[in-house]
This record gives structure tokens, sequence and C-alpha cells, in this order.
């Protein structure tokens, strides 16, 4: 008889042996639901923290990219205040052995040009080491924090895989069963469901 019943058609089944099938396979995806709802927020947390890590790492390649930036900025700088120091000791040399006034104000205008460009290198230098230490101490943060989360990533997940292998059983044990059922109802009831 057991046969009879696996191998009858659901639509041949009675109004109150469809309501029972129904009512069961509800009840059972009513606890599935109950399992899910026991993890409840954690896979949204973990999701997070992963998010919020990635940003964070990105944000550490950014800064770091920005620094080595502004580091070749000051060796160019530091390059152009070399040679400047150099034209400055040729003009002043050629200064000693100029023939009239104009050649003179001509090398000594030349030497207040290099002189006016190294302070505003060194005006450039001291800025951006000063960015330089902002985001070097940024950098530092973004660190700290990336090694708080993965802290506290690690602790959620296993929070989260402790709750889920507890579960994993009863959870896949229910679906088998309500897949089982779900073959007991007629495919119009059960999408209508």
């Amino acid at each position: 008889m057991a046969r009879e019943k696996a191998k009858k058609d659901p639509a041949d089944y009675s109004v109150e042996e469809k309501l029972k099938n129904l009512y069961a396979l509800q009840s059972m995806l009513s606890e599935i639901d109950g399992i899910k709802t026991l993890r409840g927020e954690l896979p949204l947390e973990v999701q997070d923290l992963e998010d919020e890590i990635e940003g964070l790492t990105t944000r550490i390649e950014r800064i770091t990219a920005d620094i080595a930036e502004l580091k070749k900025e000051i060796n160019e700088r530091n390059g152009k205040i070399a040679e400047n120091k150099t034209n400055i000791e040729r003009y002043t040399k050629q200064m000693d052995s100029v023939r009239n006034n104009r050649e003179y104000e001509s090398l000594s205008k030349q030497v207040e040009y290099a002189e006016l460009d190294n302070q505003l290198h060194e005006k450039k230098i001291r800025e951006a080491k000063e960015v330089v230490e902002a985001k070097t101490a940024e950098m530092t943060r973004c660190n700290h924090d990336v090694n708080e989360r993965r802290v506290m990533l690690e602790t959620k997940k296993e929070e989260l895989e402790e709750i889920v292998s507890e579960t994993k059983a009863e959870e896949d044990k229910l679906r088998e069963r309500a897949k089982n059922l779900e073959l007991t109802i007629e495919a119009r009831l059960l999408n209508a469901f």
C-alpha cells in the first residue's frame, strides 16, 4: 500500500490529504527559516567586514601610491635646487669677468631668478613633506583598522561556522523531507504556494 501511495498522482489525492501535505511542507519550510534566523545577521556582518577590509586595503594602496609620487616630486625638486645652485655659482663667476653693465645686470637677474626658484622649490618640498607625514599617519591608522577588522572578521566567521555546523545536518534533513513532500503536491498548488 505504501508503494501505491508513493506512485499515486498528486492530483488524485483528496483535498484533506493535499491540505495536510501543504501544511507539512509549510511547517518544514518554517523550521528551515527558523534555522536561518538562528544565524541572524552574522552572514551580513561577515560580508560587511569583508567589504570594509577590502575598502581599507584599497585606500592603503592609494595612499602608498600618493606617498611614492610625493617622494618622487621631492627628489625632482631637490635635483632642481642642486642644478640652480650650480647655475648660481657659474653666474657668480661670470659676473667677475663681465665687460659691460648690461651683461652684469643680466647675470644678476639670472642669479636672482635661480634663488627665487630655489625658494619656491624649498617651499614645495616642505609642503610635500607635510603631506607625506599626514598620509603616513593616515596609512598607519588604516593599517590598524584593517587589523582590527580582520580580528573581528575571524571571530564572526568562527561564530557563523559553529552555528552552521550545529544546524547543517538538521537543515539538510528538513530540506530533503520538504523535497520529498513537494513530490506529493500538485505543481499547480506548489506554484501557488
